[in-house]
């Protein structure tokens, strides 16, 4: 469309090429030219109208506000104008100012649905939802077939406690629209509830139970540490062994303390995290069992199995932090079985086949484990994705010299797989490998030829594109590539919503482009279509948001620039404000809003499928169990040398025969406004009421952030004056209860929490010490096969400045080397017994017993200590900026300039963490650096010499 040039003297020619300009999309150009109508015109409502569009749509609500109420005292029988004051209000959360607004539409239009609609919204937002039913019924009188009004109705419905009304709504409202699935997923809740009523029970009350532990472990578990039990022992365990007597010197007696601390410093400990598959659906499983039996299989039942330490890897979700990290394997169990098995079929085409008793992680009424035959249809549940992240030396970047033309050879794959039109699918081929728009055909070039040959990549009609192999094990770089050249010839940037869309007929190629980009931090949502033309279904990839495009555009991008423009469009507005807004208790579609909420807050590295079927089938035959390490949490605790941060206060508990609770962020947050204020006001009674107890909050930064951050985040505020409110109540309530959180950003805690009487104690727990260090690598390294000599002395010298999470990973990096020399050379044994004629059965057998397995040696540690360097130096570096000073040094005219910034916190404040500040000073001292350097490069020269020494090696690089 054609913008008018505007007359410079006419204010209506700019307020027409302003409303052009909105048309297309360009709020900025469009609030130019408004305000040029309205300085030479400023009785002009209509532009102070449109102005406040434009600015609503750049999230700037106050200045829409603004234009709002000038245009309203130009016009004030206008309708409209307050209907969308009122929306301006509404996201602000300011939903009182929203309600007189929507009061003040209707007394001027009596019909008005849309601010009845959204007056009942506001009401509800106020936790008013008696005002809010009559406002939804108003609407529905005016809108008999209005499915949304009817569910949203039946949500006011069932937080009034009115479970029947609400259901007969939600009933209604898939009656008329039966793609409504939030009203499905409300409907078998409040079913689920009607069900637990009737049987007596209140919610979650067996969940809560579960919580409540009794420890049977004390500090004779932990190693080392020795220290840090001293300080633990006084803060925690001698105050809840006599709390009569510690009230009485003025000593915690119930109360709160606070362990801090850098990430990763808290050890992992074993723990169940099954994958229930069985041969006949994964038959990897089955086939991994038996080619790591000859480990030594376990009877541990009658007909049950089990293989210790396999030495393979699997994504495991982390459900505190919503990420999926890659774990080891510690056992693979093996059961005749012989019953039910469920089928379920979700929203993007996976079929899974598991046990009754094989959980789930569900989002449905918060982040929980289901077990397979609790769920429902329609209900989300988080499916892993696999995502390697080291590239393997046979992936694409290791391509034959032959094809060297193809330089950017990500590039190429990406252009390669292009559909083109997703309606005609044919594709043709241009042999210049750097333009920009490569449209490849098939069989056309000996570089294309080579791609298919070499690694797979077929190139056909629609639906048949597979992906190149080893894509997924490329590294960021060529994967960046890749992925920009496949989105600059499939993708269309929305204008009207922050969203990239890419469509494609194949649901292989736009699965794994969805793992793809989970590698960048980038959660995409497939939705599945069908063309009626065609009779043929399609994917719809999306990436939304402003925080997700900008993490496109800075690490993916397009190629061409009309792209590139579009795209800084949105993301030149991603700010936190615009990224991170407050979530009402209801809205027009609150679970997929929460969904996006919870991703973004932890990064999630999970996507959740909806389910869409489940069929019960017979089973016998075996089925299989994988138990994965735990996964790790970045909180305040280094004492814990071969533990997890939740491990020493269980140990603590333990010590003092105390209760203990661990209040998981899965068990607190809740998608609903005012729920996860419940569930930390129950969490507490728990404690209450198993005195004496100790209640533990891990990552406590989460639920109680600093309210003065402007995140506009009202769930974060409400949570904090919850805690606040629980633990103001030590002496009247909580006696004998003691409150620990963990965290490794103290800095974010909301400086109320640690006031006197609430955290008043903060523990800081440094990284691991020399005595540490060595009790660490030797608790990860006993049960491997090690050779007679390991210097744990100086590997705990080479490794001053890791965390526990570090070491471990360095002991598991040193394992790599022989266990991978062994499997390979087993294969290529085996392969040569094959060419001579044996069965393959007995060449896999003879070739395990003939094949010699080394133990990891010195070399395998010094070439793993050269790889995995310590993670603690950002930590440390974000400690100083949020607590210390800060040094400027700018050089201007040739001298230089020094400047001081004070840190964000405040005197008081940083007194709190004083150790942590003499901890950080003391590392930056410059004889503490040159001490640092000289014992781990004295040390890793030393482990280098006895590699040559004992294992005949010489290591100069990993």
């Amino acid at each position: 469309m054609a913008v008018r040039k505007p007359n410079p003297t006419d204010a209506k020619t700019y307020y027409q090429a302003g409303n052009d300009y909105y048309e297309k999309g360009e709020y900025d150009k469009a609030i130019e030219n408004y305000n040029m109508a309205v300085l030479l015109n400023p009785v002009f409502s209509e532009a102070y109208f449109n102005r406040a569009l434009s600015y609503y749509q750049l999230k700037n609500f106050e200045k829409a506000i603004a234009d709002y109420t000038k245009a309203a005292e130009l016009d004030p029988h206008n309708p409209f104008i307050y209907n969308n004051r009122g929306d301006a209000y509404y996201r602000l959360q300011d939903y009182n100012s929203a309600v007189k607004d929507y009061d003040k539409a209707i007394q001027i239009n009596s019909n008005y649905l849309k601010a009845y609609y959204n007056r009942g919204l506001s009401y509800a937002s106020l936790e008013d939802y008696d005002k809010a039913i009559e406002d939804f019924s108003k609407v529905i009188e005016l809108k008999p077939d209005f499915a949304e009004a009817y569910h949203l109705r039946g949500l006011a419905k069932e937080y009034n406690s009115d479970l029947d009304g609400a259901a007969a709504d939600y009933e209604q409202a898939l009656k008329l629209n039966p793609e409504l699935t939030e009203a499905k997923q409300h409907l078998d809740s409040v079913k689920e509830k009607k069900e637990q009523q009737g049987k007596g029970e209140e919610g979650k009350a067996g969940a809560d139970i579960k919580m409540l532990q009794k420890p049977n472990m004390t500090f004779a578990d932990v190693a080392g540490m020795e220290k840090m039990k001293e300080e633990i022992r006084k803060s925690i365990v001698y105050p809840m062994i006599n709390p009569d007597l510690a009230r009485k010197y003025g000593k915690l007696g119930g109360g709160g303390i606070l362990m801090y601390g850098p990430p990763g410093c808290g050890k992992c400990m074993t723990g169940e995290t099954p994958v229930m598959l069985f041969n006949g659906g994964i038959k990897l499983i089955a086939e991994i069992y038996e080619q790591f039996s000859e480990l030594g299989e376990k009877k541990i039942g009658e007909h049950e199995w089990v293989i210790e330490k396999p030495g393979i890897e699997l994504p495991s979700f982390n459900p505190k932090t919503l990420k999926i990290e890659k774990k080891k394997v510690e056992f693979i169990y093996r059961q005749r079985y012989s019953g039910k098995i469920y089928r379920i079929t979700t929203s993007s085409g996976r079929m899974i086949s598991v046990t009754p008793e094989h959980p789930f992680i569900s989002i449905q009424n918060g982040i929980n484990k289901v077990k397979a035959a609790e769920l429902s249809v329609g209900t989300y549940i988080a499916v892993p994705r696999i995502l390697p992240t080291e590239p393997r030396a046979d992936s694409v970047t290791g391509l034959s010299e032959e094809h060297a033309d193809f330089h950017e050879i990500g590039g190429n794959f990406g252009y390669a797989p292009s559909e083109g039109s997703s309606i005609y699918g044919m594709v043709s081929f241009s042999a210049f490998s750097d333009m920009q728009y490569t449209h490849i055909k098939p069989n056309t070039s000996p570089g294309v030829q080579h791609l298919n040959y070499l690694e797979h990549l077929e190139i056909g009609s629609v639906g048949s594109t597979k992906f190149p192999n080893n894509m997924l094990n490329a590294d960021l770089n060529t994967a960046s590539k890749f992925l920009s050249a496949v989105f600059d010839c499939e993708a269309k940037i929305k204008q009207d919503i922050p969203q990239i869309e890419f469509t494609t007929a194949s649901k292989e190629f736009v699965n794994i482009i969805a793992y793809l980009l989970l590698r960048f931090g980038i959660v995409a949502s497939i939705k599945q279509k069908k063309i009626k033309s065609g009779q043929r279904t399609y994917w719809k990839l999306c990436i939304s948001s402003h925080a997700q495009l900008k993490i496109f555009e800075q690490r993916i991008g397009f190629i061409s620039q009309r792209k590139i423009s579009s795209l800084k469009k949105w993301t030149l507005r991603a700010t936190v404000g615009s990224t991170k807004s407050g979530i009402p208790s209801i809205k027009p579609k609150p679970q997929t809003k929460e969904i996006e909420k919870l991703r973004l807050l932890a990064d999630s590295d999970v996507f959740w499928d909806r389910i869409e079927s489940i069929t019960e089938e017979d089973f016998e035959g075996y089925v299989y169990d994988l138990t994965v390490e735990d996964n790790h949490t970045f909180v305040a605790g280094f004492g814990g040398l071969i533990v997890h941060n939740t491990y020493i206060v269980k140990a603590a508990a333990g010590e003092c025969k105390a209760g203990f609770i661990n209040a998981k962020l899965s068990d607190l947050l809740d998608m609903y406004v005012g729920n996860t204020e419940k569930n930390i006001h129950k969490v507490f009674e728990l404690a209450r009421k198993n005195a004496p107890c100790i209640l533990f909050f891990d990552e406590v930064d989460a639920i109680g952030g600093r309210r003065d951050q402007g995140e506009g985040q009202q769930y974060m505020r409400m949570a904090v004056n919850q805690m606040l409110y629980e633990m103001d109540g030590v002496e009247a309530h909580n006696e004998n209860v003691l409150t620990i959180a963990a965290t490794n950003a103290p800095w974010d805690v909301d400086p109320a929490l640690r006031r006197s009487g609430r955290f008043s104690k903060a523990i800081y727990i440094p990284e691991p010490d020399f005595a540490s260090r060595v009790a660490i690598i030797k608790m990860h390294a006993k049960k491997r096969p090690l050779a007679f000599f390991i210097p744990y002395s100086l590997l705990a010298l080479a490794t001053w400045g890791y965390a526990s999470s570090d070491l471990k990973a360095v002991v598991d990096e040193a394992a790599t080397y022989p266990w991978l020399e062994a499997f390979f050379s087993i294969q290529k044994k085996t392969e040569e017994l094959i060419k001579k004629g044996m069965d393959k059965a007995k060449a896999e057998e003879l070739a395990k017993k003939q094949v010699v397995q080394r133990p990891i040696n010195v070399a395998d540690f010094t070439r793993a200590l050269i790889k995995k360097k310590s993670s603690l130096p950002p930590w440390y570096e974000q400690a100083k900026k949020q607590i210390g000073k800060q040094e400027e040094i700018t050089i201007v005219d040739g001298k230089e300039h020094k400047k001081v910034t004070e840190s964000k916190m405040g005197p008081g404040e940083r007194e709190v963490f004083k150790d942590l500040l003499n901890t950080i000073n003391n590392r930056n001292q410059w004889y503490m650096k040159i001490a640092f350097g000289i014992v781990k490069e004295g040390s890793l020269l030393l482990l280098r010499i006895l590699s040559l020494i004992f294992a005949g090696q010489l290591v100069i690089g990993a």
